[in-house]
């Protein structure tokens, strides 16, 4: 016998979990009082749902927006659209997830495990579609490069990246960083180092004096002089240089 109580707290716990891997993916903070609300009232629907006869495909059709429009907070429509694609992306791949990892290990599914291939699961599903969030907010954030440095000129990406407001204490001037293995080859022509903050505490980095730096965007191109570039001590992948915050204002 299946007690009704017992296949609602299945259900709430199930969907909180897949609200708080939502939250989780998309780097949110996590609603506490938003999404109890949202599992309880698709727990409840999960229940009733073999019950409604032709409208269990209507419940099925808008219970995941409903419930994402409850526990997602958004500002713009795309924002609610992409926490809904994460919400169903984790509901399915999860049941697959879940499905494959009990194939895997040859165990039965049964309902003293399921929980712990649930959970996971959920992991190895959070982990995939947070690298491929990250991938794609990283290739919006390229752009092409040219940099003017030592009468050389070369074609390079850049990453507009909003958090890099590193300035030079002499000049004042906005301080932009270059891949080490792009940067290693104008290393002598250096006359003083910056040092800049980071995880592993303070690093001294080379700085250059270029000629110039063209940007390319969307809406066309921007060109500075006013700025310096400092060597890193790590080679970046997917792009070459972390552009300062002040070229970012056009485009982010």
């Amino acid at each position: 016998m299946v007690y009704i109580e017992v296949v609602i707290l299945n259900n709430f716990f199930v969907n909180l979990f897949i609200i708080y891997l939502t939250y989780a993916v998309t780097n949110k903070k996590f609603k506490k009082l938003r999404s109890v609300i949202a599992a309880i009232i698709g727990a409840i629907f999960a229940v009733i749902y073999p019950l409604v006869g032709k409208y269990k495909y209507v419940i099925a059709i808008l219970l995941s927006p409903i419930m994402v429009l409850i526990f997602f907070p958004f500002r713009r429509f795309k924002d609610y659209v992409l926490g809904l694609f994460i919400f169903v992306a984790i509901t399915f791949a999860l049941g697959g997830s879940t499905i494959g990892l009990s194939y895997l290990f040859d165990v039965e599914l049964t309902s003293s495990i399921i929980y712990g291939l649930t959970v996971l699961g959920g992991l190895i599903v959070t982990v995939f579609l947070k690298q491929i969030i990250k991938s794609k907010m990283i290739r919006k954030r390229i752009c092409k490069v040219t940099v003017y440095l030592y009468g050389e000129k070369f074609a390079i990406n850049g990453l507009l990246d909003t958090g890099n407001s590193l300035c030079d204490s002499v000049t004042s001037k906005p301080v932009i960083v270059l891949s080490k293995k792009i940067g290693d080859k104008f290393a002598d022509k250096s006359e003083r180092e910056i040092n800049v903050k980071t995880v592993g505490g303070t690093a001294a980095l080379k700085l250059l004096s270029p000629e110039k730096i063209e940007l390319q965007f969307e809406k066309g191109m921007r060109s500075e002089t006013n700025f310096m570039i400092a060597i890193s001590k790590e080679n970046y992948h997917g792009y070459d240089v972390v552009l300062h915050n002040s070229f970012c204002q056009e485009v982010l």
